[in-house]
């Protein structure tokens, strides 16, 4: 059956159709959506009738999208491009650490801060709830049961971040950085903060925990609670329940020795099945420590990731 009667604005040739469902309360809508090679990403109600999500989600080309949803959201890559969608825009799979520090100066007033100080800023989605690794950590400042102010705080340019988190170390006592306060938008660069070293509980991340994945991502899968994507060398993964936050020193090497590329992932009976072009391997079990690289046929493969 013929379903869109009218053709995707500007004819464009389908490269890729996923059915999403996006949860709100108990109730579940669903997305039929259609990647182009122009970039557009469409979405196609039951009738046929289009809807333009983003005209220029993806770079134009012949590139595949490859699908995946996790956490209530749709992630999808393509080698070029990865992105994620939430039911109503279209934004970075990932955030990108902020670049910049902030800097600290004695209020000159205050009661509880006590030592030597630095500090740490991350990005924030509070739709999503996804954070940034650590941004550079600034320079020190020393007070005596004052507080502390806090300017240049960093803005992103990523439309997806809204909020900022504050992170301080006192540099005598303290090996971690601990939270201090959210700040709920984007925009403002001062902040004041007076807090007890004893009420700082919540250990921040660090420089590198929650980077976006790597880039030029071929495909992806959501395998027992980790997101899984690969490249023509590596298999990489993120932290558990965090789809979004990958470590550049997670990855797995599969038998990077024989001369082949990875070419697809594939989710089956609990396993992760890797395949290369000529093999086939399997990944058994819950985490890097303990699970097992087996390989599984050393003549069969596939050519990608469809």
């Amino acid at each position: 059956s013929t379903m869109n009667r009218t053709a995707i604005t500007g004819s464009p040739v389908v490269l890729g159709q996923y059915a999403f469902k996006r949860r709100s309360g108990l109730t579940f809508t669903s997305f039929h959506l259609i990647v182009s090679d122009g970039g557009r990403l469409d979405s196609m109600g039951t009738d046929g009738t289009l809807t333009t999500i983003n005209a220029s989600a993806f770079t134009a080309g012949t590139k595949i999208p490859i699908f995946a949803t996790a956490n209530n959201l749709c992630f999808i890559v393509n080698g070029t491009d990865a992105k994620k969608y939430d039911g109503s825009s279209v934004t970075g799979f990932g955030i990108t650490a902020p670049a910049t520090a902030p800097t600290l100066a004695d209020a000159g007033s205050g009661s509880n801060h006590n030592g030597t100080y630095e500090a740490r800023v991350t990005f924030y989605n509070s739709s999503t709830g996804h954070e940034s690794s650590a941004g550079p950590t600034s320079g020190t400042v020393t007070v005596t049961n004052n507080a502390i102010d806090w300017t240049s705080i960093p803005v992103s340019a990523d439309a997806q971040v809204d909020a900022r988190k504050l992170y301080i170390r006192n540099t005598s006592t303290q090996s971690e950085f601990f939270f201090v306060d959210t700040i709920s938008d984007n925009s403002t660069t001062t902040y004041q903060s007076d807090v007890l070293d004893a009420d700082l509980l919540l250990i921040g991340p660090d420089e590198d925990e929650n980077d976006p994945p790597p880039s030029g991502l071929i495909g992806i899968v959501w395998h027992k609670s980790r997101m899984f994507g690969f490249d023509s060398s590596n298999l990489y993964y993120s932290r558990v329940g965090l789809p979004e936050a990958f470590d550049p020193d997670n990855f797995e090497p599969i038998n990077p020795d024989d001369g082949q590329p990875i070419s697809a992932i594939h989710e089956s009976q609990e396993v992760l099945i890797v395949f290369k072009t000529n093999a086939m391997y399997a990944i058994d079990g819950d985490n890097p420590e303990t699970w097992e690289v087996r390989l599984i046929d050393p003549n069969i493969g596939c050519v990608s990731q469809r």
